[in-house]
């Protein structure tokens, strides 16, 4: 078990683990903006997932919102390969910080987006690396260190007509 619902919130059980949804749970997503609220202080690092494809080893784009040794250092992520996509700074990076994540396009030009607290972080981030995710995929979150937590997970789809697609893991409601 990598995370189990605890009080209402994900709860990581395990170091470096990913809940992701499942096709069951809504439609793969392109254009799509995912967010959570870590609600813990502790030096874990972890953050919402975008454009997940395959297993937890598969390929996927991270939010990784550290906190402890570098709380205000936010950086994106593509996996497999942990290729660092770019980091933008924010100050004041504490316990019940909502991040959010936004990952658009499918062409030579994948255009993500960092918020804190729904404010942006820093400039949009141009991915145009030949290793960049331009297809669609699921979503969840990932934690590297066995003891993050997180709330109010929330999955938005950008497509025409598109809002709210899942809010909760594995038909177990709002976290």
């Amino acid at each position: 078990i990598d995370f189990e619902i605890l009080s209402n919130a994900l709860n990581t059980v395990s170091a470096t683990a990913i809940a992701s949804t499942t096709t069951s749970a809504h439609a793969a997503t392109g254009d799509v903006k995912a967010s959570a609220t870590k609600t813990t202080s502790a030096s874990d690092i972890g953050g919402p997932t975008a454009r997940v494809q395959g297993a937890s080893n598969g390929t996927y784009y991270l939010l990784y919102g550290a906190s402890g040794a570098s709380p205000n250092t936010h950086e994106v992520y593509e996996f497999p390969g942990v290729r660092l996509v770019a980091s933008r700074t924010s100050t004041g990076a504490a316990a019940g910080d909502k991040w959010t994540l936004t990952v658009e396009g499918s062409g030579a030009t994948i255009t993500l987006k960092i918020y804190k607290n729904d404010v942006q972080v820093g400039t949009n981030i141009s991915d145009t690396d030949a290793a960049r995710i331009t297809g669609a995929g699921q979503t969840g979150m990932y934690s590297d260190s066995g003891s993050g937590k997180y709330d109010d997970f929330l999955v938005e789809d950008f497509a025409a007509g598109g809002g709210a697609t899942y809010p909760g893991a594995d038909g177990c409601g709002v976290w």
